[in-house]
Order: structure tokens, then sequence, then C-alpha cells
């Protein structure tokens, strides 16, 4: 097989469900050389156990570093939001990103882009995003899990 003389690095991003697909595949994948490597990134830990990867949770910020990130991404001075009284709501949304980076930055862009007007942002504050009822519950913004699964070596 010549994927076993090939040293890769395959990168499956956000997988959500393996419907037979990674039964298939796992042979031919697991076939590589041996410091190949796969990285699947995910949103559901039985995934990552299905496929017997070895899991690693992302980290959680502390709220003054997820505040900080917000505005730095927002572009946002704390004073500029005390000034049009905007703090608190702000302080509402990063609260509700639960310590995820990534959804940290996705929601610093998006209110980095409304105009500074209270009825904007506590639009989005309330908005039911928030509490998964938009979304199936395998695709709520605060349950990425990053899965590492390889063959033969450690990942070091």
């Amino acid at each position: 097989n010549e994927l076993s003389k090939s040293k890769f690095l395959l990168v499956l991003d956000d997988v959500w469900e393996l419907d037979g697909w990674w039964g298939d595949s796992a042979g031919i994948l697991l076939g590589g050389a041996k410091e190949s490597k796969i990285l699947i990134t995910n949103r559901k830990v039985e995934v990552s156990q299905a496929i017997g990867a070895k899991i690693h949770k992302l980290p959680q910020m502390c709220f003054d570093e997820s505040w900080s990130l917000f505005l730095r991404v927002a572009k946002k001075q704390e004073h500029e939001l005390e000034s049009h009284h905007l703090k608190r709501i702000g302080e509402k949304v990063v609260a509700k990103c639960g310590g995820m980076p990534l959804v940290v930055l996705m929601v610093g862009s998006l209110m980095g882009t409304k105009m500074m007007m209270k009825d904007d942002w506590e639009t989005d504050e309330k908005s039911e995003i928030w509490n998964g009822r938009c979304l199936p519950q395998h695709h709520h913004p605060l349950k990425y899990v990053v899965a590492f699964f390889w063959s033969h070596a450690e990942l070091r």
C-alpha cells in the first residue's frame, strides 16, 4: 500500500458523526508510515471515544482573560463601552461564552461590527443561540473538544 510509505498529517475538522465512514477508512488511514498523524476536531466526546482517540479538552479561560480577548477582538475600549452603557451587556455576553477561546473570538468579532447602541447589543445578549435552542444539541458552540488519534507513536 502506497500510504504505508508516506508520512502525513491529516486534519479532519469538526467531525460531528462517524456514520460508518470511519470503519471503512480507518484501516487505510492507520496504515500510513509510523510518523503519520491524524488530528480530529469535534464537539462530541462520543465521536472521539468511538475511534479510540486520545482526548484533549480545550482549556477554559477565566473571565478576565475572556474579557480582555473580547475587547481586543471587538476593537473596543472598556471606557468606550462604559460611556455607551454597554459594559454590563458586554460582560454578560462574554460570560455566556463559557471561557471558550474560539467562542470569545467569534462573538467578539461579531460585536465589533455592531453599532454602539444598547438595543443592538441587548438583542445579541438575549438571543436564543445562547441556550442552544437554535442548534441541535451536538452543535452547541460551548461543547468543543479536540481529539488526537495516531498510530504507532505518541505526539510529542
